[in-house]
This record gives C-alpha cells, sequence and structure tokens, in this order.
C-alpha cells in the first residue's frame, strides 16, 4: 500500500477543526466529546491522530458523518 493511499482513511486535523469552526467552540468539543483540551488541540493541529474510538465522539457532537473528518 502506498502512502497516498493511507492518507485516504486518515482523519485530518483541519477537517476535524473546520467541522467545528461551523458549530461549537474547542471547549465545548473537547467537553462533550469527553477528551482533554491538549489531545483535540494535537488531533486539529495534525500531530496526533484521533484514535478510532474518538472519531464517533467528534463526529456525534459535530453532528457530521465520520467520513467529513477523514482525508
Amino acid at each position: 500500500m502506498s502512502c497516498s493511499a493511507c492518507t485516504l482513511h486518515t482523519p485530518n486535523g483541519d477537517r476535524i477543526r473546520k467541522a467545528r469552526h461551523r458549530k461549537i467552540t474547542h471547549e465545548q468539543l473537547h467537553l462533550r466529546a469527553g477528551m482533554s483540551r491538549d489531545v483535540l488541540h494535537k488531533f486539529e493541529a495534525g500531530s496526533h491522530d484521533p484514535p478510532l474510538y474518538a472519531l464517533p465522539r467528534i463526529a456525534r457532537v459535530l453532528d457530521v458523518p465520520i467520513t467529513d473528518l477523514v482525508g
């Protein structure tokens, strides 16, 4: 599998951030999704990929399909 194929299924911090900016604050997302501010910031900054269990939480709080959060 090539690297470009891997990125098709990797959560994209920009996508999470853009979806959040349309709906709620960083503070609201971290509280509603049950994760720390620092961890959420790392996801949005792209320095860490969210674990699989976090994606449904983020998508549910943002009211978007998980597919909107991955590239």
